[in-house]
């Protein structure tokens, strides 16, 4: 059987199911809680994960795909929070690097989003997966950014408790799981992408528009997956 170079994984089951809808001959089958879809998807053998939500989550469900598939090509797709103003619900940013913004060394003296004790600050994503990607011919705009990964859901951006997220870490596009999945595949030397599709504006309106838009997230998900995986050689 043909050996899977390409591995995609999901935060949340609206995403993960509108990818699996796409595959052809899929198996599923389950390991400590993370769903595995293997099949055919664009005219090449994938596999399509579930991870749940938040860092830990998702760094568990990439290690294990990791260590199970040695993939040639690891693909993270699901919803972000706007902080760029430019950014409009419905666009796509393609993280150029990513950060956890909630790591905070510095006590010990190391720079917000470091992980102490190494220079391990900002992950980039793979640039010819970002120059493929970025050509995809989907209805909304796509970005370029840095995301910030952390374990909370972002509702007031404008809150001077969060200002350090645009002002110090420069930050575009917020998520819960995007640099904890980078990591792993920076340690794996696996080439990675985070692609994200603005759901909300990480303000008070967030719950509501986050529910909302997330079957357009879902489906900008399947296009950009489609152009990538069909011009991956």
């Amino acid at each position: 059987m043909e050996k899977i170079k390409i591995v995609i994984l999901n935060a949340m089951q609206a995403e993960y199911a509108a990818v699996v809808n796409q595959m052809t001959h899929a198996e599923t089958h389950r390991y400590a809680g993370v769903s595995v879809t293997e099949g055919m998807l664009f005219g090449k053998r994938c596999a399509v994960a579930l991870s749940g939500v938040g860092k830990v989550a998702a760094a568990m469900s990439a290690q294990y795909l990791a260590e199970k598939y040695k993939p040639e090509v690891f693909l993270f797709t699901g919803v972000g929070g706007a902080l760029n103003e430019q950014y409009a619900i419905g666009d796509v940013v393609l993280a150029a690097d990513c950060v956890q913004h909630d790591l905070d060394g510095r006590g010990l003296g190391f720079a917000l989003g470091q992980i102490p004790y190494t220079t391990i600050r900002f992950l980039a994503s793979d640039e010819r997966l970002l120059d493929i990607a970025k050509e995809a011919p989907i209805e909304h705009k796509i970005h370029t950014g840095r995301v910030l990964t952390g374990d909370q859901f972002i509702m007031n951006k404008s809150h001077e408790n969060f200002q350090y997220l645009t002002q110090e870490l420069h930050g575009d596009a917020v998520d819960m799981e995007g640099a904890a999945v980078a990591y792993v595949c920076m340690v794996h030397q696996l080439p990675f992408l985070l692609i994200r599709t603005i759901s909300d504006e990480a303000n008070e309106h967030s719950p509501v528009n986050f529910e909302q838009f997330l079957p357009l997230v879902a489906e900008n998900s399947v296009g950009i997956l489609k152009h990538l995986i069909t011009n991956l050689n």
